[in-house]
């Protein structure tokens, strides 16, 4: 099994060759989006990798139905259906704790969750997996 040195190398590279950057432009904080200019479609590419490459399977909706572990959908989000509710977003912050605390925002939506992701958030994504 690989360890959290040999996932960040992996993605790190492939993150790389994806986004046309050098490899050291990369770092665990990255966020993919913001810093890194990844969009949707990179980021699903990015899984397909890890799935190639880590032999594991990643569901579409992977941190949301994580984070929903424990907790009733009703629970994790509003009526909307869309909009992480207060415990939500504090389960949100227990499953990725290497995204800053106050990126969590009150009245955080399903649909701006992946611009808080980091590089950091799918290795540890990738450790998880590979522990189950």
């Amino acid at each position: 099994m690989a360890d959290k040195n040999e996932i960040f190398t992996t993605l790190q590279e492939a993150l790389a060759e994806m986004l046309g950057l050098e490899a050291d432009e990369i770092t665990l904080q990255s966020s993919l989006i913001e810093d890194l200019g990844a969009e949707s479609l990179d980021l699903l590419d990015l899984t397909f990798q890890i799935e190639e490459n880590f032999d594991v399977k990643i569901d579409p909706n992977e941190f949301s139905k994580s984070a929903a572990a424990g907790i009733t959908e009703e629970e994790l989000f509003e009526d909307d259906g869309r909009t992480f509710t207060p415990k939500g977003i504090e389960a949100l912050k227990k499953l990725m704790p290497e995204i800053p605390a106050d990126k969590f925002i009150e009245g955080l939506d399903r649909t701006r969750l992946p611009r808080l992701l980091t590089v950091e958030t799918f290795v540890n994504l990738v450790e998880r997996k590979m522990q189950e």
